[in-house]
């Protein structure tokens, strides 16, 4: 095991631009490892949508939620929650219950027409919006992109779901990496007209951005079930959940049972199912990322993941954060993840412009991040909308090795002045 404490640490990597969430520092808690895998069956025949009965004039689109692998509609009761205190009334909110574990993805979303249809005819705009998480997103996805159900659903928002496939699936099961149902699901991917299909607007929840090496189980440590996925497998570490032309939202460290329980998860999703904003506001904070990048230190022996940000509270003011995971280290050959007795010990220098003027600049740190973690800056109030630029220099302690190298990265971004 490694020795005591004396030396330091530093790592991450690239990916996409995502737009990521904020909340306290966080220190993650495992979600258990759940063998997941369900039977695939016959589709349901696709009939065409009935004439819209009575729907109220004004009020929310009724929201379906569609519980994962294994779960029923409670799983969403704290999510329900917020909506509520959000305006949300009880009847626009309807936790669906199906038969996970003796049922496929394809008869699922065969049954989950039935249900938007139903729910559609009470809508404003006779379209309902979908919220699913785990196994619920791969059938609501089957039925968003294999049966046409497209035009009844204006949002479709997958959390934690393994769209890709995830390693701790059942081998052979739908859910298991390179799965025929997981092939069939994302097959012409890389065409938005396939992959995001009709009106619906769709954006995905994801806890993971790419926890990558680690020879400790459970690797997803975020997720616990799914994540980061083995180099060696054909999907890229961190893609498992995101969709392609969608709106790919990276979240704190949540376990794979709590993100959907969580409350900026769930003011985040009630944003999304709010777009488009034409030009107002969001009533909540925004957090807008740079590119995550692999932060590595000394001789190959630590790394990181780092992503660099602006966050936004709703209320007219900003900060400099910063979003660490995969703080993992060398040690005989042998890859573990920083615990609580080896932080990260990250740093980081700031400074935000706007129109050329400095807005905010400082240095921060923390002395708490184990396995992932963020830190942030002071608040400090937009002089007003238009372009800020993050400029950032990182570096990174930890428990041995001593201090890092200095990593220097800079974006620009438009923000809404609230």
């Amino acid at each position: 095991m490694p020795p005591a404490r004396s030396r330091t640490f530093p790592p991450p990597g690239r990916t996409g631009v995502e737009h990521l969430v904020r909340r306290r520092p966080v220190r993650r808690r495992l979600a258990p490892i759940v063998a997941v895998g369900a039977v695939a069956a016959v589709l349901s025949q696709v009939q065409p949508p009935p004439a819209q009965a009575a729907a109220r004039a004004d009020g929310h689109r009724p929201v379906v939620f569609v519980h994962g692998w294994s779960g029923n509609p409670s799983t969403f009761d704290d999510m329900k929650k917020y909506f509520r205190s959000a305006g949300y009334t009880e009847d626009e909110l309807f936790a669906w219950g199906y038969d996970s574990i003796r049922k496929g993805n394809e008869e699922i979303a065969g049954e989950l027409r039935k249900v938007v249809e139903e729910k559609a005819r009470t809508s404003p705009d006779g379209k309902v919006d979908l919220v699913a998480h785990s196994m619920g997103g791969l059938s609501t996805l089957w039925y968003l992109r294999k049966t046409g159900g497209s035009p009844l659903v204006a949002h479709w928002a997958g959390i934690a779901s393994p769209v890709h496939g995830t390693a701790v699936a059942v081998y052979g099961a739908e859910m298991a990496e390179g799965s025929a149902f997981v092939r069939k699901l994302n097959e012409g991917e890389d065409d938005p007209a396939g992959s995001v299909p009709g009106p619906t607007r769709y954006a995905t929840f994801r806890s993971n951005v790419g926890e990558g090496r680690t020879n400790e189980l459970p690797g997803y440590y975020c997720d616990g079930i799914v994540g980061g996925v083995p180099s060696s497998s054909p999907v890229r570490a961190g893609t498992t959940s995101a969709v392609n032309g969608a709106t790919n939202v990276v979240t704190p460290c949540l376990g794979h049972n709590e993100i959907h329980r969580d409350a900026w998860v769930a003011d985040k999703v009630m944003d999304f199912l709010a777009s488009p904003y034409e030009g107002v506001t969001p009533r909540r904070g925004n957090t807008y990322c740079g590119d995550a990048y692999d932060y590595e230190g000394r001789d190959g022996l630590v790394e990181s993941r780092v992503q660099n940000c602006l966050e936004t509270d709703g209320k007219g003011r900003v900060r400099a954060l910063t979003r660490v995971r995969n703080c993992s280290y060398k040690w005989g050959g042998v890859w573990y993840t920083s615990k609580s007795s080896y932080t990260c010990l990250p740093e980081q220098s700031h400074t935000v412009t706007y129109k050329g003027a400095v807005v905010s600049s400082g240095s921060v740190s923390d002395t708490t991040v184990e396995r992932a973690g963020e830190f942030h800056g002071d608040w400090v109030r937009l002089p007003g909308s238009g372009t800020y630029s993050l400029s950032v220099e990182y570096r990174q302690k930890g428990p041995y090795w001593g201090a890092g190298p200095t990593r220097s990265g800079r974006f620009s971004l438009d923000i809404p002045a609230s």
